[in-house]
C-alpha cells in the first residue's frame, strides 16, 4: 500500500514539474526576450531602420553628385559662381534674385 503511495507522489511531482517547465517555455516563446512579441519589435525596428538607410542613400548620392560637378575635370563655371554669390551673400547690380 505503502508502494502505491509513494507512486502517485512520483507521478503527480512529475507531473507537476512538467506543467511548470511547459508553461515556462510557452511563457517564453511568446512574451520573453526572444519570442513572439520581441520578434515583432525587431522587426519594426528594421523596417525604421530600412527607411532611414534608404534616406542616407539618397542623400549621399546627391552629395556625391554635387562633389563629381566641383572637381576640377567636370567644373561647372554656372555651379562655381552660384556657390561662390550664395557662400560670400553678394550679386551684382544687375542680377535679379529670387527668393526660395
Amino acid at each position: 500500500m505503502r508502494r502505491v503511495k509513494n507512486k502517485w507522489k512520483y507521478k503527480a511531482s512529475v507531473l507537476c514539474g512538467t506543467a511548470a517547465f511547459s508553461s515556462f517555455l510557452i511563457y517564453s516563446a511568446t512574451i520573453g526576450e526572444h519570442g513572439l512579441s520581441a520578434q515583432k519589435e525587431q522587426e519594426l525596428r528594421i523596417a525604421i531602420l530600412n527607411a532611414q538607410l534608404r534616406d542616407m542613400l539618397e542623400e549621399r548620392a546627391m552629395i556625391e553628385k554635387k562633389v563629381q560637378l566641383l572637381r576640377p575635370q567636370s567644373l561647372d563655371p554656372d555651379m562655381l559662381d552660384e556657390r561662390a554669390r550664395d557662400m560670400l551673400n553678394m550679386t551684382h547690380p544687375n542680377d535679379v534674385v529670387l527668393q526660395r
